[in-house]
């Protein structure tokens, strides 16, 4: 009762700070989009696709290994620190030398100073409180919310601000590096800070060993989540990529709201009764249950209004996206109802089964995404990412079914 408890505060408070963090983001998309062309959007998509394409390929899943284990020393955070740190520079490096491979990919040879400018966010992020950590791990989102706010409403206020003042995406892309400043500021003033202190090899080396799972899944998800812009970007243009990131930002508002609480909460939470199977699974089936009823109600709200909804937020040159709000409301779905099955294998310790799931939705993706997208344009896209999102959905099922059987006979 504790850990439920404890489990309901937490999502309560990444509950408000999603409702606080969409709704001024919501006004932001409704001036913006009255500010900025659809092609601008498309350029800006290109930007942030170069950035969190880096910083997936140099993920190390180093948070997700410690907030799995049972207690970490100050050494262990440190390790950890360092290896984020480093991945941060290198990332930043990598990023500002790559900025006219990126433009050259596109075909936008204007993109260039945007992505060197923004390519040193992750520096920047890396400055942040390392004990943050604990908030997760302690399931102190009340801490979490005041930082998070902070740097979301710093983002976004300075965002509207200069790109009402230059009519241009630089306000997004200033915002960026202006929101990742108020993180830094926010993280020492929410938790007592930890600095960093001497630490050995081998107390990295187990952290690299977890997450380099966490790394291979991530790739594999950035791939499926944002395979499809990369593909749209470059078969289609940045005016058709501006319509599809828009209409995919709205359809998948429920998935990620739900998403984004229910993995950071469950992952810790899960982690916690790992040792009690029984008590894992029957917290699991009810987290899953809940998802999935509050994510179809959502979705078909969205599907009903889809024409409404998209002419209030974006205006009448936008409404050519309906159809393909539609088709990605299902997505937003089933990725919603999947997300609770990936922070059960973390918790059980199976990060390698949730990166070959990962690897065959990639797979089923690309294998039907150019042909889709060459003869239905956005919508032939929308409907490559649904039926990569079955398989993964039955993938997990089958996992999962399996482990309950495991666990059944083993009693």
């Amino acid at each position: 009762m504790h850990l439920t408890r404890a489990s309901l505060k937490a999502s309560f408070w990444l509950t408000s700070y999603n409702a606080i963090s969409k709704l001024t983001g919501l006004v932001k998309t409704i001036i913006l989009a009255r500010i900025l062309t659809p092609a601008q959007f498309g350029y800006w998509g290109f930007v942030s696709l170069g950035l969190n394409l880096i910083e997936t390929f140099t993920e190390t899943g180093v948070e997700t290994a410690l907030i799995q284990k049972k207690e970490v020393s100050r050494s262990e955070l440190s390790a950890g620190w360092a290896i984020f740190m480093v991945r941060s520079i290198i990332i930043s490096l990598v990023l500002f030398l790559a900025a006219p491979l990126v433009a050259f990919f596109f075909h936008s040879p204007q993109i260039v100073p945007y992505i060197r400018f923004i390519a040193f966010t992750p520096i920047l992020r890396a400055l942040r409180n390392p004990a943050l950590v604990f908030i997760k791990k302690r399931l102190e989102f009340h801490k979490e919310f005041v930082f998070l706010t902070i740097g979301s409403l710093t983002e976004i206020i300075s965002a509207v601000i200069i790109t009402v003042a230059t009519r241009d995406i630089w306000g997004i892309v200033l915002s960026i590096s202006i929101g990742a400043i108020g993180e830094i500021i926010a993280s020492y003033l929410v938790v007592k800070p930890i600095w960093p202190c001497r630490f050995k090899m081998s107390q990295a080396l187990p952290l690299i060993h977890f997450g380099k799972w966490v790394w291979g899944s991530s790739i594999l998800s950035f791939i499926v989540d944002q395979g499809d812009d990369i593909v749209v970007g470059r078969l289609l243009g940045a005016t058709s990529l501006g319509f599809y990131q828009n209409a995919y930002k709205v359809a998948s508002l429920p998935a990620t709201e739900i998403t984004g609480v229910v993995t950071k909460v469950t992952l810790p939470a899960f982690s916690m009764i790992q040792d009690d199977k029984k008590r894992l699974l029957r917290a699991f089936k009810k987290t899953f249950i809940a998802t999935t009823a509050v994510t179809l109600s959502a979705t078909i709200f969205i599907i009903i209004f889809a024409h409404p909804i998209v002419k209030i937020i974006f205006g009448e040159q936008w409404l050519s996206i309906v159809p393909t709000l539609r088709i990605l409301c299902v997505y937003g779905a089933i990725r919603a109802s999947s997300s609770t099955f990936g922070s059960l294998l973390y918790a059980l310790g199976k990060p390698r089964v949730a990166t070959i799931a990962s690897f065959i939705r990639a797979t089923s993706m690309f294998v039907i995404i150019f042909p889709l997208t060459i003869k239905y344009g956005i919508n032939g896209t929308s409907w490559a990412t649904v039926i990569s999102a079955i398989f993964t959905l039955v993938i997990f099922v089958v996992v999962i079914r399996k482990t309950i059987q495991n666990e059944n006979s083993s009693r």
